[in-house]
């Protein structure tokens, strides 16, 4: 799924990220800057290159990503979402301080097990992962189900200059876990593809596109548990925002 009525003009951004150091140095660089609080979830409104930048916080985790955006998008009509913020690294090729462009989307904590009696033992690798909202049928059975951020603004964040690391498109995983195990993670690699995981992103793109609003997903590695002493880094929530305000000035 995808968002496919990609406005003619874009005049109004909603960005979103989980924490303070996600969020903060963007309110800075607004202009005019208006504070509203709705249910609970921050919003800043004002303007940077001439359009009108809302930057909200979703605080961290599934359910708090689709409540702020539901909330974003009925509140501020924005012609298009963009969720970023940090993440821990999963391909084994990308370092902290590269950034991820969601072109797919994954929710690795949606699972359907196989049936397996009393004492016969626990498989988290047969797992199958699934996504009731999206099941259509037993034609969908061996597909995994996945989102897809906007096609334009992908190739358009791809193009925008990035010098603090790699720039690449990849595969977020979404979920409430915090996953430390490496046989775990190389298992989501392998099998769906993982280029990082975080805890917002599939959430918020399940909502823009219940209301058709384009969104992109833009991660940085904060830290990694493929490359031993990447450990998180605070500073990379910063160079996430500027990318981002650079991908904004093309919009």
């Amino acid at each position: 799924m995808s968002n496919s009525n990609f406005p003619s003009s874009i005049k109004s951004i909603l960005i979103f990220g989980a924490m303070n150091v996600e969020t903060e140095w963007m309110i800075s660089k607004l202009s005019d800057v208006k504070r509203k609080e709705i249910g609970g979830y921050p919003f800043c409104e004002g303007t940077f290159n001439g359009k009108k930048i809302i930057v909200g916080r979703t605080f961290t985790g599934m359910e708090n990503s689709a409540a702020a955006t539901a909330i974003g998008i009925l509140n501020f009509s924005p012609d298009c979402i963009i969720s970023q913020g940090t993440a821990g690294g999963h391909d084994p090729l990308l370092h902290k301080k590269d950034i991820v462009i969601g072109e797919r989307l994954v929710n690795i904590s949606s699972f359907k097990t196989n049936r397996y009696g009393k004492d016969e033992g626990i498989h988290p690798t047969e797992w199958e992962i699934k996504d009731w909202d999206l099941f259509e049928g037993d034609e969908k059975e061996k597909e995994v189900p996945c989102l897809y951020s906007s096609s334009t603004l992908v190739e358009l964040a791809i193009k925008t200059e990035y010098r603090n690391g790699k720039l690449a498109k990849g595969t977020i995983s979404s979920s409430n876990n915090w996953n430390m195990e490496m046989d775990r993670i190389n298992h989501l690699v392998e099998t769906y593809g993982s280029t990082c995981e975080e805890m917002e992103s599939y959430a918020a793109t399940q909502i823009a596109n219940r209301f058709n609003v384009p969104v992109l997903t833009v991660r940085i590695i904060s830290n990694s548990e493929q490359h031993p002493g990447e450990e998180y880094e605070r500073t990379t929530g910063l160079l996430c925002q500027e990318f981002v305000l650079d991908v904004v000035e093309k919009l």
